[in-house]
């Protein structure tokens, strides 16, 4: 299991734009993380509709389910 993640930035600040990355799996496209000032989106390959995740909650998110172990 590869996974390729390829980022798409806009020009700075990130306040008017969204920065979106494409997610690979194997080379086959899984998805596009998109994240702005205001919240994190998930669109799933080939969906018209993406699901979006504030930023508090996305950190409560990850601390329940995540792995702790990662450095700065």
């Amino acid at each position: 299991m590869a996974f390729e993640v390829f980022m798409d930035a806009p020009a700075l600040p990130l306040s008017s734009a969204d920065v979106k990355f494409v997610v690979r799996e194997d080379g086959e496209k899984i998805g596009e993380l998109q994240i702005s000032k205001g919240a994190v989106e998930w669109f799933p390959r080939g969906a018209a509709e993406g699901y979006d995740i504030g930023w508090k909650k996305l950190g409560e998110l990850i601390v329940a389910n995540g792995q702790l172990g990662a450095k700065r």
